[in-house]
């Protein structure tokens, strides 16, 4: 089944002009519609969406099989620069009830950044963890967990985890 789960992350940096830094955060968010639950230290971010396969919100945590979902953190900012460069990490799990990790990916960044970004890119980070789920886990509750992180301070992290139903 492993093999039928498609898993990557789109690293898009943006940055923002006008914004002279940012503040420390602490705190934790629900959605009670999507039940997208975010707890974050350290970083702040613009916002936080469980997405369709178009980028639009979902308006409930219920996916379609054969189709994509996103978990997306929209402009993460406060990363410790060190030479001048932020070094984003991601880790992203997908597991099935039964506690079953049907795919694990340790830290997208590491492939796809990993000497960092440079200072003015990595002042506001998008990223969107996206799994494509396959027709046979209809049915199912699946329970999806970014970890966004900062390699030069592991104090600074945002944890989304959501339970998606596949239709």
């Amino acid at each position: 089944m492993k093999r039928n789960i498609v898993l990557y992350a789109v690293i898009l940096i943006m940055v923002l002009s006008g914004c002279k830094g940012c503040s420390f955060s602490k705190g934790f968010s629900k959605d009670l519609n999507t039940k997208l639950s975010v707890t974050y230290n350290g970083f702040t971010a613009e916002r936080f969406a469980l997405v369709d396969a178009n980028m639009q919100p979902l308006k409930d945590n219920r996916v379609q099989g054969n189709s994509s979902f996103s978990l997306v953190a929209y402009n993460i900012a406060n990363y410790t620069l060190a030479d001048n460069k932020a070094y984003p990490a991601c880790e992203m799990t997908l597991n099935d009830d039964a506690g079953k990790t049907l795919l694990h990916a340790p830290d997208i960044f590491a492939e796809k950044a990993p000497d960092g970004v440079s200072a003015e890119n990595g002042k506001y980070v998008t990223v969107t963890a996206t799994y494509t789920i396959p027709a046979a886990l209809k049915g199912k509750t699946l329970h999806a967990i970014v970890r966004v992180t900062d390699r030069k301070n592991p104090g600074n992290v945002i944890l989304m985890k959501d339970d998606v139903i596949v239709q």
